[in-house]
């Protein structure tokens, strides 16, 4: 084939496939050869898109879905002051912002005195172990600077997560809902061990109770 014939190929190509692609007899996604993304091709080709808006656009129209929900459980450093019951809806509320400014959907937050509860997403984008320590780092900021009985208020190293299925949502949601009555008969370190067994995680006594 010749240059020549070479550039006639090149500019009636993507017009003879637009072409084929309008008056095919059925529905363009049902086209042995012709998708959409060959349609892409075809416009793009005509009216001269740079390369890299058109792979730009392909990455807007990919997408990844997902919905993860954890319920993660942690406590304050047995150093610290216990929170005070009258500033526990503020700290829930502020450990909710949190969330939501790293894409999380925050269900609920609860807990008491000395741990707490959240069931929330998993932002995609954001691994477990640093969703962890954002919360943390910045809540324990926060509590700080609410008062001098705060100061030197910190949570523990470490932190306990568990998947949560969309059937056992409501189920969750009541029991942290519920856990100053629930904490009236159990310690923390009782409910925590529960969790870890009923998720049949591996744990050493020596250290997963620990700071």
């Amino acid at each position: 084939m010749s240059c020549f014939q070479h550039f006639i190929f090149a500019v009636a190509s993507p017009w003879a496939n637009l072409y084929r692609a309008f008056s095919t007899p059925f529905p363009l996604s049902l086209h042995p050869k012709l998708d959409c993304a060959v349609l892409l091709h075809c416009i793009t080709s005509i009216i001269g898109i740079p390369n890299f808006l058109i792979t730009f656009a392909k990455k807007l129209m990919a997408s990844s879905l997902t919905k993860n929900y954890i319920h993660i459980i942690f406590h304050k450093h047995s150093h610290s002051s216990d929170i005070q019951s009258g500033d526990l809806d503020q700290v829930f509320a502020y450990i909710s912002g949190i969330i939501w400014n790293l894409k999380g959907t925050p269900v609920i937050v609860g807990g008491v005195h000395d741990h707490i509860h959240i069931l929330t997403t998993l932002p995609k984008n954001v691994s477990l172990a640093d969703f962890v320590r954002t919360i943390k780092a910045e809540s324990s900021k926060w509590i700080k600077s609410q008062s001098s009985f705060y100061k030197e208020f910190a949570w523990q190293n470490g932190y306990g997560a568990f998947s949560v299925s969309a059937s056992q949502l409501d189920i969750t949601k009541q029991y942290i809902k519920t856990q100053a009555e629930h904490h009236r008969g159990k310690t923390f370190i009782d409910e925590y061990k529960a969790f870890l067994e009923a998720y049949d995680v591996d744990y050493d006594e020596r250290y997963a109770f620990g700071d």
